[in-house]
């Protein structure tokens, strides 16, 4: 990693990997010039994860995607935004813990979705659900 001061080369001087995020984050200070500033790395979903649907096509996952779904399953609450948010996080975490060599089928998705929305609003989990029905 270069210094974004100074372009020169950086150490690390602490590191924390960021479970809930999937997240990696780095404090470096630069060689030369001394400045300290923060990293941070997380999964890159798009090119990690790929999705099997039901017609046995490959794709990439797609965050924003899963995403968009789950907020619009959340749009009656007034924390929307962050609830959906911080559920696609926990979402993935257990699709990615679930994944057979980096594939996961949409169905697998759906029910992991559903499961999670369950258990933090129901009203969330049959409006997701009666857009997925099968």
């Amino acid at each position: 990693m270069v210094c974004i001061h100074c372009g020169s080369k950086t150490k690390t001087t602490n590191s924390r990997r960021v479970a809930r995020h999937n997240q990696t984050w780095r404090r470096r200070q630069c060689l030369v010039c001394q400045a300290i500033f923060t990293t941070r790395e997380a999964l890159d979903y798009d090119s990690a994860i790929r999705v099997k649907s039901a017609d046995k096509a490959l794709e990439s996952l797609s965050r924003d995607r899963l995403f968009i779904d789950i907020f619009r399953s959340l749009s009656h609450r007034k924390t929307a935004l962050s609830d959906a948010s911080a559920l696609t996080d926990t979402i993935l975490s257990a699709l990615i813990a679930d994944s057979t060599n980096g594939v996961i089928t949409t169905q697998e998705i759906v029910h992991k979705s559903t499961e999670t929305l369950q258990r933090f609003d129901t009203v969330s989990a049959t409006v997701y659900t009666a857009h997925h029905a099968d």
